[in-house]
């Protein structure tokens, strides 16, 4: 009788997938999954690409329910049904997880289901750090990040010019319009001023 239903799955989705009712979004929810293994048997009536789409869209749109716990509910089926290796589960993302329906919450979803993984780690609570990040006693930073005279990244804040020509001497690498930015080469002349960039 499943394989009754592929061809009421557009009259259904528009009835029951933002229907108000929790029950009815849980019932519909349901239905759906047993429709999917269902296509999944051998022997099984092989649904149509659109009846496909809509039916993986369907369960899609459920991690985006209003209810929680139906979110929840619908996190739990996917989470079982996508790979549990990080890697393939980020391809699964792209395969797998997109729908127009859902195009706005995709990274969210996604990002749900990859953390998903993690969060059932056996050692998620090993602790990573000896120290907590809130001590900063012991923290060194690396060399000097500050930016020097006439470097890409000095060149690319815009108070980069004033605070050197007020502070140091103008050396030669800057040439006449001031820093080097970060596309230039000093083998070709500026061709705006310091005005014109702003």
């Amino acid at each position: 009788p499943l394989d009754k239903l592929w061809p009421l799955l557009p009259a259904l989705d528009a009835a029951l997938a933002r229907h108000r009712a929790v029950d009815c979004r849980a019932l519909y929810h349901e239905l759906l999954i047993r429709l999917r293994e269902r296509a999944a048997e051998p022997g099984a009536a092989v649904p149509d690409a659109a009846s496909e789409t809509l039916l993986r869209s369907g369960l899609l749109v459920g991690l985006c329910d209003p209810d929680e716990t139906r979110r929840e509910a619908m996190l739990g089926y996917w989470h079982g049904q996508l790979p549990r290796s990080m890697a393939a589960r980020l391809v699964a993302c792209f395969e797998t997880l997109y729908a127009p329906a859902v195009e706005a919450q995709w990274l969210h979803i996604s990002t749900l289901l990859l953390l998903q993984l993690v969060h059932g780690a056996p050692n998620r609570h090993k602790t990573i750090f000896v120290k907590t990040l809130l001590d900063t006693s012991s923290f060194q930073p690396v060399g000097n990040l500050a930016p020097t005279r006439g470097s890409a990244s000095l060149a690319m804040l815009p108070w980069g010019h004033e605070f050197f020509s007020q502070s140091q001497p103008a050396s030669q690498d800057a040439g006449e319009g001031g820093p080097l930015r970060a596309t230039q080469s000093q083998l070709y002349s500026q061709t705006q001023t310091q005005d014109q960039l702003g």
